[in-house]
């Protein structure tokens, strides 16, 4: 049965983490029938927000760590955003000077939500040995989802290397990596071909052809 979570995207990662991992333990314990499985499916911040709140349940001893199955992130920054990147880097440079500090007090005002984006998530829990299988979905502006532009814009929020948790000095472990071409970070959230790929993982079926879109709805 799914159910619909909202969190305050002015705290930052790791506080969203921990309350949902507290959520998922009250509403698994209160479940009014045995729960067998859990998965998740985030958009941006709200996958980062999933794999470390299954690292906190972890380390918490939470029961239903060990019932968790698919986690489905969906554009989200794994090595972190190059927007809030670059923001920092103004915000930081214009402190130096008495000249921009103001600016430079203006660009902090930005939510701990946003800041945390800068490093991504705590991706500890993408880890082979967890019983935990992990789908990354990003997306590429360019028609050619393989094409060197479309790989460095990605889907104009997230490049291509930062959702896949790929680059030349990381790479996170996932079950799935899919990368499409032709959208942009909103886009994804709506996109025909990313719900027959996450219901095909979550039920372990081949839906490619047998299910159409309408279906899904």
């Amino acid at each position: 049965m799914p159910l619909l979570i909202r969190y305050n995207s002015g705290l930052n990662i790791a506080d969203n983490g921990l309350a949902l991992s507290a959520l998922m333990d009250e509403i698994v314990s209160s479940w009014p029938v045995p729960v067998e499985d859990v998965s998740f499916v985030g958009h941006s911040m709200g996958g980062l927000v999933a794999i470390t709140a299954l690292s906190a349940a972890t380390d918490a001893g939470h029961s239903w760590a060990r019932l968790a199955r698919h986690i489905v992130t969906i554009g989200s920054p794994h090595l972190g955003a190059p927007l809030e990147k670059g923001v920092h880097l103004v915000s930081t440079g214009l402190d130096q000077a008495p000249e921009g500090r103001p600016i430079s007090v203006f660009l902090e005002q930005r939510s701990a939500g946003i800041k945390s984006l800068r490093t991504g998530g705590d991706d500890g829990a993408a880890d082979p040995s967890h019983q935990v299988e992990f789908h990354f979905v990003a997306g590429a502006i360019t028609k050619e989802s393989d094409s060197f532009i479309g790989k460095i814009l990605g889907d104009l929020i997230v490049p291509v290397a930062s959702a896949t948790g790929r680059s030349r000095t990381r790479v996170l472990e996932a079950t799935d990596v899919r990368v499409l071409g032709g959208r942009n970070h909103r886009e994804l959230l709506h996109d025909p071909e990313v719900h027959q790929d996450v219901l095909g993982w979550l039920t372990g079926r081949d839906v490619s052809k047998r299910w159409p879109y309408a279906a899904l709805r």
